[in-house]
Formats: structure tokens, C-alpha cells, sequence
């Protein structure tokens, strides 16, 4: 469960954390510090003792918005648009003029501009009849009127003697709520009869939740599930395209086999080198063969888990695959080969250079010194390419080099791999006003793990937390240089 320290009750249950509703006092706020979520709009100008709505677009000083539309006033609104014995009273919705998109709309504007067929491809969702007698438990003080001399209606008094029935009547029938709870990412109903007909979300496929449109396929993980970003519409592989992944094949290959001719046809000769010059350049084609010898396993390796192991799989298990010890082995593979064949190019490259400010210098000969001196400076070449690839995923220094965490999903707060900065902000949200300094990963796994509770009756879930490595920021596991 996750503790609650800023009011009754004491705590929630992992299953009802972050679902819209303010269960814990703070909730919604720390669940939407971990998300990507826009913070969106659910309510619109009211005016006139109620009876007015000024929708977005059509407010006084929006000269400059590029947005703005000349407006046009729907005077009578009332759901259902039918006869009430004694209630003259209707609202009056001020809208632009034009009929619009209501993707990126929520709550009372998604209502009052579907509802008077505003919207381009947005139905209505209001439904159920506002009748005297759904929602029992609730509006004590309700007042009922014949409708079309019909039925018995319910209306509520406001602003003294104005009556409204502005109330969504949700299909269990034991429940109302107010038209910003419509169409507002959050099931307020229980039964989703409030977002079903909605057009402006996208519905994760595991948990239900809802999270905007406009949040789907956008790059960043908003369901716990990953449905928004490993869908049919917008799947990933590690290698985007058959192409890239025909070439990882083919050069991998082609240097694996190359490289491998080279080492094996070059490394039996260099016994017979009689000059200090030669016995340099044929080592050094040697330490370049073998870098990039490295380099080519690397990319086959890349390919077959781009085309064989995962293949079409690869969106759902790409969190696994990126906090993986294999991403970074190969990381460190591709690194220390890359690395390598630099640091033989710049050796040869300034062996060269002295043979050319040297050229009428008899080249010495190799002596077992000189042999010595020159495997030690090949020892240092190996180790500081090593050095280069390793000490990034040292546990040491982690606080340089560490992307991201990924907590686990019964956690329900954090989504995906969020980095300090995201962690710090819910860490903020949750414990309040925090030092203005950056926090260590070994504080954050503390705080984290201070926010749920860790009786025996309730499993800890913040006992292991993968880490996205220096490697794992992306599929392909490579170093990032300038990062």
C-alpha cells in the first residue's frame, strides 16, 4: 500500500492508486508528476447566475490567440432538449462559430461542444435521462417536474431560484456526476459509461486507464501496460526498418570475416619483421583488425536480436531489453572495439608521421627491449579502451551515468524509466517542499521505498529496481558520446 501522509486515510491499496480519483489527499498530484500526462481543462466559464458557459476560444482578450473564432451563442441547452412543466430555465453556451476537432477537449467544453453539434466527428455523451429517480443517494434537496407529460424528472436549485439538471446520469443509474467529470481521462462513474463515447483518449489496454489522445504514440510511456506506444500504429524495433536492419547483417558479417582473414593472415608474420617500422604498422593493422573485429560482432549480434529474438516483439520487452546485462555487454563490446581501432589509427597515424620528418634515418632494428616497450604500450591502448567501456556501468558511478530506473508496475505510481528529474518531482509531490539540490539514486531508492508500507501482510515491490544503464538509453546499447 502506499502510505498517505497528508491526510485520511492512512493509506490506499496499490489497486485504487492512481485512477483519477483523489483517494489519498495528494494522489493525483504525485500520480501526475510520474506521467506525461498534459494537465487539461474540465471546466468553462460561467456566468450569468449559471445559466452562461463561455467555451475557451470565445473569451474576451484572445485577440493575439491564433486559435481565436468568431463565436456564435446556442441559447437554449438543456439535456433532454424536451418540455419541463414549470422550468423555463436554459443555459446559454457561447462557442465558435466553426465546427471543430474535440480530440484535445475535456470535461464541460468536450459536453456543451459535442452536444450542440459542434464537433467534427465527437457524438454527444450524454445519454440517460436525468428521471426523479436514478442516483437516490444523492441530491436530497431534489426537485421533480413532468417532462413531456411523460415522466417525473429531477432538477436542482442554484443562484436562488434558477433550476438546472446539468448532471450526467452514469448507466448504473445509482450515480451523477457534473459535466467537467465527463470525458475527463477518469472514470468517475466506476462503470466507464462516463468516457466510453468519448473520442478524446486513448484506453490502456491492461489497466483501463485513460490517458489524452494526444498521449498516444507521442515517444513516452503513459500506460503501465506500454499499449499506448506498442500498438499496431506505432510499434518499434530496435533497428527502425528493414533496411537498417539488411545492413547491420551484411556489414556485421563482412567485418566478422574480413577482420578475421586479416588477423589470422597478418599475426603469423609479424615474427619476420626485420625494422622497428614495419613491426609497428603491422601490429597496428592488426589492433585496428581485431577493434573492429569487435565492432562487427557487435552488429551482427544487434541483428539477430532486431530480427530473430524479438522481431515484432521487441515494443513490449523493450524495457527488459534496455536494463539488461546483456545491452550493456554488447555496449561495452562495441565501445572497447570503436575505442580500440582509434587509439591503433592514432598510433599509426603518428608513425607515419615520423617516418616522414625521418625518412633518411636508417629504420632500426627489433630487439627484444623494443618488443617489450611496445606490448606494454599496447597493454595501455587495451586497457584505457576497457577503462572507457566499463567505468560508465560501475555501480560506483552511478550518479553520472545511470538513465533511468524501472520500477516495478505494482508500484502503479512510476511508468516506464523515469530519470532523476521525474523521480525528484513525484519525490517532491508526495514529501513536500524539498532542498533545492540534486538527489543520489541511492537517496531516491530510499524515499521510494519509505512510501509504501512493508508489513508481512503486503509483498515489497521496492525491493529490486533495474536500472537503465549507461548503455540502455536506447535499443541499439551504444556509448553516447558528448552526453
Amino acid at each position: 500500500v502506499l502510505l498517505c501522509p497528508w491526510s485520511e486515510p492512512s493509506f490506499v491499496e496499490l489497486r485504487d492508486l492512481c485512477d483519477g480519483l483523489e483517494t489519498c489527499g495528494n494522489e493525483n498530484k504525485v500520480c501526475s508528476e510520474a506521467r506525461s500526462n498534459l494537465r487539461i481543462s474540465t471546466s468553462v466559464l460561467t456566468s450569468d447566475n449559471g445559466l452562461s458557459k463561455r467555451l475557451s476560444f470565445c473569451l474576451k482578450g484572445l485577440k493575439n490567440n491564433v486559435h481565436l473564432k468568431d463565436c456564435t451563442t446556442f441559447p437554449k441547452f438543456i439535456f433532454p432538449n424536451h418540455r419541463f412543466f414549470g422550468v423555463a430555465d436554459r443555459t446559454s453556451v457561447i462557442l465558435p462559430a466553426e465546427i471543430q476537432s474535440c480530440d484535445h477537449m475535456f470535461g464541460e467544453l468536450y459536453v456543451y461542444t459535442s452536444c450542440t453539434h459542434n464537433c467534427i466527428s465527437s457524438p454527444c455523451p450524454l445519454k440517460n435521462i436525468p428521471r426523479y429517480e436514478v442516483c437516490p443517494e444523492q441530491y436530497p434537496n431534489r426537485i421533480g417536474t413532468v417532462a413531456n407529460n411523460k415522466y417525473l424528472a429531477f432538477f436542482t436549485k442554484s443562484f436562488g431560484n434558477f433550476y438546472t439538471n446539468r448532471y450526467f446520469v452514469c448507466d448504473n443509474k445509482i450515480k451523477c456526476i457534473d459535466y467537467s467529470k465527463v470525458c475527463n481521462l477518469v472514470d468517475d462513474c466506476g462503470d466507464g459509461s462516463d468516457e466510453e463515447s468519448c473520442t478524446n483518449h486513448f484506453k490502456c489496454n491492461a489497466t483501463g486507464h485513460y490517458i489524452p489522445k494526444t498521449s498516444k504514440c507521442d515517444g513516452l510511456f503513459d500506460c503501465l501496460d506500454l499499449s499506448d506506444e506498442c500498438n499496431v500504429d506505432c510499434s518499434r524495433n530496435i533497428l527502425e526498418g528493414s533496411v537498417l536492419n539488411v545492413i547491420s547483417w551484411l556489414v556485421g558479417v563482412i567485418a566478422i570475416v574480413a577482420n578475421l582473414i586479416i588477423i589470422l593472415k597478418s599475426a603469423p608474420t609479424l615474427t619476420r619483421c626485420k625494422t622497428t617500422v614495419a613491426f609497428i604498422n603491422k601490429s597496428l593493422v592488426i589492433a585496428i583488425s581485431v577493434g573492429d573485429l569487435f565492432v562487427g560482432c557487435y552488429l551482427f549480434i544487434i541483428a539477430i536480436y532486431d530480427g530473430i529474438i524479438f522481431g515484432e516483439d521487441y515494443c513490449p520487452k523493450q524495457i527488459n531489453w534496455i536494463t539488461s546485462i546483456d545491452c550493456s555487454k554488447i555496449g561495452v563490446l562495441s565501445t572497447v572495439g570503436s575505442q580500440l581501432s582509434l587509439f591503433a589509427m592514432c598510433g599509426l597515424s603518428l608513425t607515419r608521421i615520423y617516418g616522414i620528418y625521418h625518412s633518411m634515418r636508417i629504420p632500426g632494428k627489433v630487439t627484444w627491449l623494443f618488443s617489450l616497450q611496445f606490448v606494454v604500450s599496447l597493454i595501455i591502448m587495451i586497457a584505457s579502451s576497457l577503462s572507457i567501456a566499463v567505468i560508465p556501468i560501475l555501480g560506483k558511478f552511478q550518479d553520472f551515468f545511470v538513465n533511468g530506473v524501472n520500477f516495478a508496475k505494482d508500484l502503479k505510481v512510476f511508468i516506464g524509466t523515469p530519470n532523476k528529474q521525474k523521480i525528484s518531482a513525484v519525490l517532491e509531490s508526495y514529501y513536500g517542499r524539498m532542498l533545492d539540490t540534486e538527489l543520489s539514486w541511492k537517496m531516491i531508492y530510499k524515499m521510494v521505498n519509505e512510501m509504501y508500507s512493508h508489513d508481512f501482510e503486503y509483498p515489497d515491490h521496492t525491493t529490486k529496481i533495474p536500472r537503465v544503464d549507461f548503455y540502455g538509453n536506447d535499443g541499439v546499447c551504444l556509448f553516447k558520446y558528448f552526453v
